[in-house]
């Protein structure tokens, strides 16, 4: 899933590195430091994408979690039909999961207005 992102991520860096190409300042300034604004910037972009997988990840760590969370986008969307389903899905593989069962109820709730 995170392959086809590394073209995107080169393109970003690369794309920063042309535009900081065409300031003034930043020729002007020796070589040395232009490599270390350079790394920074790999560096920044490698921490924010290490950042959002680790969040990403504790999505991942359960089918259970995975379904609440596609239920609750779904919600979010107010694709609330698909949403339950999916509530419904995460609730027979854990009956104990109290916060898809609430949010399962209160969209049958909203549903039943």
């Amino acid at each position: 899933m995170y392959l086809p992102l590394a073209a995107v991520v080169a393109a970003v860096v690369l794309g920063a590195y042309g535009l900081l190409q065409r300031s003034e300042r930043f020729r002007a300034t020796p070589a040395a430091l232009r490599r270390e604004v350079c790394v920074g910037l790999v560096a920044m972009a490698a921490a924010g994408l290490g950042v959002t997988t680790f969040a990403r990840n504790t999505v991942y760590r359960d089918e259970v979690a995975f379904w609440s969370d596609v239920a609750s986008l779904l919600a979010r969307q107010r694709r609330y039909g698909e949403a339950m389903e999916h509530y419904r899905t995460a609730l027979r593989l854990k009956p104990d999961f109290p916060q898809a069962a609430e949010s399962l109820h209160r969209l049958e709730q909203m549903s039943n207005r």
